[in-house]
């Protein structure tokens, strides 16, 4: 269904509020019947909450559940939802929102609940007709002028009670819209998902921080985190988007380097793969899948040895101009190299004992580089 540019609901309790501080903004407040959620779904109004629902979620699940068992409480236990429009009118517990033009505009915050309630009703929730009995949920609307940045402080701000990743507020600033269009582009056969909940082959937080091994002056330190690989391609943005032509080539890496290193490290007439420390102490279960290659491997590409191996071809590009580019094919550069470069890791796990300490080895990681930048 298309989205609406307004919507209308009972609202018991209803009150309006001018903003103290600025005389073109102002707020609504009150109750709403729970079976009105159905005209706060997603795909009935506008939504910018970064955070889509999942019914299956334990959160919307205990939300769920309020709703059935505590009757008459449930707008005193839940939070409710917020909405932001262009302009509102209350008249005889009736509110009106008109959201407007403008791209953020919608539900804002609350849509855990909103997915919850809808999932409650399509589950046999019926209103019971006694007054004490009913269940009411909050709603709260801000009207007036807000920019697209200002929408964008007030979800980051309304979503911290219950956390909302990074990486979700960061898609809803706008800031991987350059990665959408170079994946476009690029004709990518997989899909990203770059919000909670979104579906997806990879998550946008792993491109971010594949991409961190290429631009991080020392790439061993985005192995320890995501958020400081998020922190890195904020405050670098400029410099990330020069990495347009060479995105899709990243991501295809992520899996070409596990899926071949077995293949390559067998036909060398080392012994097999599965046997090295690393790779068979990292292996739990039977199959894992790479998506964006379309294969499926019987080992684990764990990434304390894939974030070294793929951090190794960060020689290879070139970064001169306004555009990054290669200086050389990597997966011919890799695949003469594989070998040596998994014999090297797997050395390293012999003497570090541990996942992590392999994973962020500065050393290790300097000496997969130099190997590759002597092919230059």
């Amino acid at each position: 269904m298309s989205k609406s540019a307004s919507l209308c609901i009972p609202f018991k309790e209803g009150r309006r509020t001018s903003d103290p501080t600025n005389p073109n903004r102002y707020s609504f407040v009150g109750l709403t019947p729970i079976a009105e959620a159905l005209k706060l779904q997603l795909g009935y109004i506008p939504w910018v909450n970064p955070r889509h629902p999942n019914p299956k979620a334990k959160m919307a699940r205990v939300i769920k559940a309020s709703a059935f068992e505590n009757r008459g409480k449930f707008h005193l236990l839940n939070r409710g939802t917020t909405l932001i429009a262009e302009d509102g009118k209350l008249e005889q517990e009736l509110l009106n929102v008109e959201f407007g033009a403008a791209k953020k505009r919608g539900l804002i915050d609350g849509g855990t609940t909103i997915g919850a309630l809808v999932d409650a009703l399509a589950d046999g929730f019926t209103q019971n007709p006694e007054k004490e009995e009913q269940q009411l949920f909050r709603v709260q609307v801000f009207c007036g002028r807000w920019t697209d940045e200002e929408v964008v402080d007030l979800a980051e701000a309304l979503n911290t009670s219950v956390q909302v990743d990074s990486f979700s507020i960061a898609n809803l600033a706008g800031e991987f819209d350059w990665i959408k269009e170079a994946l476009r582009k690029s004709r990518a056969g997989f899909k990203v998902s770059y919000f909670t909940n979104d579906e997806g082959d990879v998550g946008i937080d792993d491109i971010v921080q594949w991409l961190a091994l290429f631009m991080m002056d020392e790439p061993h330190t985005a192995y320890s985190s995501k958020e400081k690989c998020l922190e890195h391609f904020e405050a670098n943005l400029g410099d990330y988007k020069k990495c347009e032509s060479v995105l899709s080539d990243i991501v295809r890496l992520s899996e070409y380097v596990p899926f071949q290193s077995k293949l390559l490290y067998n036909a060398s007439g080392n012994h097999k793969f599965g046997r090295l420390g690393i790779i068979a102490d990292s292996t739990k279960g039977s199959t894992y899948k790479l998506p964006v290659l379309g294969e499926t491997i019987d080992y684990a590409p764990h990434k304390a040895w894939v974030f070294p191996l793929l951090a190794s071809l960060k020689p290879l590009l070139d970064k001169s101009g306004s555009v990054f580019k290669w200086r050389k094919d990597p997966f011919k550069v890799f695949d003469k190299l594989s070998s040596e470069l998994v014999t090297k890791v797997n050395r390293s796990y012999g003497s570090l004992q541990t996942f992590n300490a392999v994973g962020k080895n500065p050393d290790l990681y300097e000496l997969l580089m130099e190997k590759v930048e002597n092919t230059l």
